[in-house]
């Protein structure tokens, strides 16, 4: 799918107006980001939108959940992370993580996660992809690549992930990639059993 066409299809995602409409509440702007963005990209079914809401992603989900008559679940307080279910579609709001969605998408697992879109206020359809780790040239070749040498030492679980992304989109892992997986591995035994799923 070319960009343009992905970008159009945004536009009926489920709830895209009423999450518009909240990006007035607050002093950054709203991004779509990762898993969804690559899988409106690849033209697979979305139903789960992750959303980096400024600073107020809490206020954000909550004037959402009361919007859309969902239910309300914190994730992670700290970190303002915070989901909101309606029906069969998952919302997950996160505070920008940074100063910039730049700094934020650095702090991604893979390139093609680390791919947004703009959210605009009025409803508008975005006119262009932020695309700092050429995530989407990534995509198309269907190579999975790190966005850092330390992504595994930030979480672990992600080595679980490469594997999953790998088999269920059809991805080839870049030799750096199998590298920091041998490296790192053995932080996974630090994993809580109740992270793994």
């Amino acid at each position: 799918m070319n960009t343009k066409k992905m970008l159009q299809r945004i536009a009926i995602l489920p709830y895209w107006k009423e999450i518009s409409a909240l990006e007035s509440l607050s002093g950054l702007p709203f991004y779509l980001v990762g898993g969804s963005v690559r899988d409106l990209l690849l033209e697979r079914p979305v139903s789960d939108l992750d959303i980096v809401a400024g600073r107020q992603a809490v206020a954000a989900a909550r004037e959402f959940a009361g919007v859309a008559q969902g239910a309300f679940v914190p994730l992670d307080w700290a970190r303002e992370t915070v989901r909101v279910v309606v029906d069969d579609n998952v919302f997950d709001f996160s505070a920008i993580k940074g100063n910039t969605i730049i700094e934020d998408l650095a702090k991604r697992d893979f390139t093609i996660n680390a791919i947004a879109v703009k959210v605009d206020s009025q409803g508008r359809l975005p006119e262009k992809l932020t695309d700092p780790f050429n995530g989407v040239r990534d995509l198309y070749a269907r190579r999975l690549i790190p966005c850092s040498d330390g992504i595994f030492l930030a979480d672990p679980l992600r080595i679980l992930r490469a594997y999953r992304l790998t088999a269920a989109i059809g991805l080839l892992m870049s030799e750096g990639l199998v590298q920091l997986i041998s490296r790192d591995r053995k932080g996974l035994t630090r994993t809580s059993p109740e992270r793994i799923r």
